[in-house]
C-alpha cells in the first residue's frame, strides 16, 4: 500500500448533539460571582461616563483670507507681528500665516523685510516698489 501510495484518510465523527453547558468552578458562589461582576462594572464606569469637552471654533482658512484683505484695505502696509498677535490660539495663528501664505502665492499681497531679523511688511501686490 505504501509502495502505490494509497493513502486513506478518515475524518473524525464531528459531535454535533452537543448541548451548551455551564460547568462553574465548585467553590463559585452567588457572592463571589456578585463581586467579580462589581469590580468589571466598576472598570467600565469611566468609559461610560466620560467627561464633556467644549470644542473652541476654529477659525477657517477662507475667514482668515479675509481678515488679511480688510486690513490691507484700510492700511497701505501692515506689519506681520500686527497680523499674528490678533490670533487668539496657536491655531489660529497657524491658519493665519497659511493665509497670508496662500495670498502670495496668489499674487495678492507680496512681503519684504529689510535685514534677517527685521520686521515682515505686507502690502498689496500692486503696491510693491
Amino acid at each position: 500500500m505504501i509502495a502505490r501510495e494509497n493513502f486513506c484518510f478518515s475524518r473524525e465523527k464531528i459531535a454535533s448533539q452537543l448541548e451548551p453547558t455551564f460547568s462553574p468552578p465548585a467553590k463559585l458562589t452567588k457572592n463571589v460571582l456578585a463581586e467579580v461582576f462589581s469590580e468589571i462594572l466598576s472598570r467600565v464606569s469611566y468609559v461610560v461616563n466620560l467627561p464633556e469637552k467644549v470644542m473652541e471654533k476654529a477659525v477657517t482658512l477662507k475667514e482668515m483670507v479675509g481678515a488679511i484683505k480688510d486690513a490691507l484695505a484700510n492700511f497701505k502696509k501692515i506689519n506681520f507681528q500686527e497680523i499674528i498677535s490678533q490670533a487668539k490660539s496657536r491655531t489660529e495663528k497657524v491658519v493665519c500665516f497659511v493665509a497670508l501664505l496662500e495670498l502670495i502665492k496668489k499674487g495678492e499681497v507680496a512681503v519684504t523685510q529689510g535685514g534677517v531679523f527685521d520686521e515682515i511688511m505686507v502690502e498689496k501686490a500692486g503696491q510693491v516698489f
